[in-house]
């Protein structure tokens, strides 16, 4: 999926911090404000949820005997005690940055590894996230890795590796809260590449921007070309700036998207895909309905242009099965006790139905992926919800 030779530059260092803070779900952060560090502007606080925090809790014959908390921070990484911050191009301070503080268990605190207790101990400890490991299995992950791992394939393939050698231990030597370990499916690389292969058609590119709500500025962009069945080229919009400046196209994004279409194919590839978005559309989308994206699209508050036939035929086998769920529970509510459980096994019915009709195009998907990517959304996505 990433070619050996990529080419990753004209990369803002602003918008890539903003893809890792979109990804870090808002019901996995702590309730400390977020506030952009490269100014000292105090109206620039950051309109989005606040730095993850997680802790990682290593044990000996079950008994604590080290505590790291960690905290990502946008740029002031540099200033805290034990953290790192890289520099870009131009030698400014920033990048993305782990800083960490290290705090003592006490058996007060530590009660165990059920998801209750672990509950608790992120509560105690203030932190979003709890990962329990036990150091008398790092033999078995080192050498199920070692046995597996190339060490010349792409990043991504040995991701593979890694997280299907750690998920083998989920539960007896590590431990997670929230359980994401069990939630993430352990895929092969083959299968992310013929997948790739099977939406991306080769010498083209893929874009994804996100809009801030607040101001005329871009929360995250990325500009991606695959050549040769990989990623060749990566770069944010910091490639365009020259001939469309940032401010401008922030501003007027929905009518000037179609000339910034252009200058990346000129500069780049012509696009197989094109998402732009709002900012507050994405967590509306990433928490809500399955239907959601379309009605986005419909308020134009998400723009995807061009869209690939597979794109537009999952979109509508969503909406029809988002409409045929939400009817049958509207249904329900107007019906006596005695009807609803007729009404509710109507629902489950009609996504089936819809499923099996091939009106969802997302079944080839699993059958090469192996898994289903909507119904892990499904079970994932509360961790979006949020005050908006």
């Amino acid at each position: 999926m990433l070619a050996a030779d990529i080419e990753i530059a004209d990369i803002e260092q602003r918008h890539w911090a903003g893809w890792f803070e979109l990804l870090i779900p808002p019901g996995m952060r702590s309730a400390r404000p977020a506030v952009d560090h490269s100014t000292d502007d105090l109206s620039t606080e950051l309109s989005m949820p606040s730095s993850p925090c997680w802790a990682l809790v290593l044990l000996e014959r079950d008994q604590p005997i080290r505590i790291t908390v960690n905290t990502w921070d946008r740029s002031a990484a540099s200033r805290v005690t034990g953290g790192y911050s890289g520099e870009d191009k131009q030698g400014s301070p920033g990048g993305a940055g782990w800083s960490g503080r290290e705090s003592v268990c006490s058996p007060t605190l530590y009660t165990g590894t059920s998801p209750h207790a672990l509950g608790i101990l992120a509560t105690e400890l203030a932190v979003d996230a709890v990962v329990v490991l036990d150091c008398a299995i790092l033999p078995e992950i080192y050498a199920d890795i070692e046995s597996t791992l190339d060490l010349s394939a792409d990043w991504v393939a040995q991701t593979t590796v890694v997280l299907r050698a750690v998920k083998k231990y989920s539960g007896r030597g590590i431990w997670t809260e929230p359980g994401l370990l069990d939630l993430l499916p352990a895929v092969s690389y083959e299968a992310l590449q013929s997948t790739f292969d099977l939406l991306i058609p080769d010498r083209t590119s893929m874009i994804a921007y996100i809009f801030d709500d607040r101001r005329p500025q871009i929360y995250a962009s990325v500009i991606a070309v695959k050549q040769g069945g990989h990623i060749s080229r990566v770069a944010t919009h910091r490639g365009i700036a020259r001939d469309l400046a940032e401010a401008a196209f922030a501003r007027d994004w929905r009518r000037r998207y179609p000339e910034f279409i252009k200058l990346v194919t000129q500069r780049y590839a012509p696009p197989s895909v094109a998402v732009f978005m709002q900012r507050e559309a994405f967590y509306r989308v990433a928490a809500g309905p399955t239907d959601q994206l379309a009605r986005e699209m419909s308020a134009r508050n998400v723009v995807i242009d061009p869209a690939p036939a597979w794109l537009l035929g999952l979109l509508g086998g969503a909406t029809m099965a988002a409409f045929a769920t939400r009817g049958a529970k509207a249904l329900a509510r107007v019906l006596p006790s005695s009807a609803r459980k007729l009404a509710s096994e109507l629902a489950t019915t009609a996504q089936a139905v819809i499923r099996d009709s091939g009106a969802h195009p997302l079944d080839a998907l699993v059958d090469v992926l192996g898994f289903d990517p909507i119904e892990l959304w499904h079970r994932t996505r509360h961790f979006y919800r949020r005050e908006l």
